[in-house]
């Protein structure tokens, strides 16, 4: 499963100057693992791969760069192709390891990635790799919300009685639905023990279903298992004269 960083959710710096381009990032596969490849995609809204630039962040020799590729891409329902530049890496060793901002330039302004962290396990076959699992649920669901309406939803590890602490939340962030605003909040010490991983405030701004895919989580010694979330979105009524 690609996971979308904004975009994870990964927030997008300000812009240094000039309007700024639109940018998601892709990594795949979910689990890393030590030895295995990772690819991660910066997808930009330009469809001119010539007009698109990137300068890259100095990579630890624990990444190691196969190979960039650049070139047009369909993003969604988009009428326009995006750009897309593609890094495929090769992993070297286990642990948690950061990406510094990567810097993308278009002819409509400039932008930098916020770092985000990758974590690469130890293989499964190798002794001692194998993870733990937990199953996760979405509460507090509206079945219906109106566009510019907000709900506040909570993704909740089912059975939650580990000592040790959830991972961070921003480790669970999922990819913002093209249309849509999602807004992490902090969560409470209680709701912390109590299994809650994630808050999100959910604000619709297009008519439709909106989505957030299911997805599969690989982080430090476990595979969290999230399931998908729909919400039917329907046009504000409007006040009669």
């Amino acid at each position: 499963m690609n996971r979308i960083i904004s975009s994870i959710f990964l927030l997008l710096s300000a812009g240094l100057y000039g309007q700024q381009p639109r940018v998601l990032i892709q990594t795949a596969p979910d689990i890393l693992v030590e030895g295995s490849t990772l690819t991660l995609t910066l997808l930009v809204a330009h469809d001119n791969p010539d007009e698109v630039n990137v300068m890259a962040p100095p990579f630890t020799d624990n990444i190691l760069l196969d190979y960039m590729l650049k070139g047009p891409r369909a993003v969604n329902a988009d009428e326009r192709r995006w750009t897309a530049i593609e890094f495929r890496f090769t992993l070297n060793s286990r642990g948690t390891f950061t990406f510094e901002p990567f810097t993308i330039m278009t002819p409509q302004g400039r932008i930098q990635t916020d770092p985000f962290d990758i974590i690469v396990q130890r293989s499964p076959d190798s002794p001692g790799g194998e993870l733990s699992r937990f199953r996760l649920l979405w509460e507090n669901v509206p079945a219906n919300l109106k566009i510019g309406e907000n709900a506040l939803v909570s993704l909740r590890v089912i059975g939650w009685k580990n000592s040790a602490p959830l991972p961070a939340s921003g480790l669970f962030l999922p990819p913002v639905p093209m249309g849509h605003i999602i807004e992490s909040l902090p969560l409470s010490e209680k709701e912390k023990s109590g299994g809650i991983a994630l808050k999100l405030r959910i604000i619709p701004l297009q008519e439709g279903v909106l989505t957030i895919a299911n997805r599969r989580l690989t982080i430090e010694n476990a595979i969290y298992e999230v399931p998908v979330l729909r919400i039917t979105v329907s046009r504000a009524r409007t006040e009669p004269r």
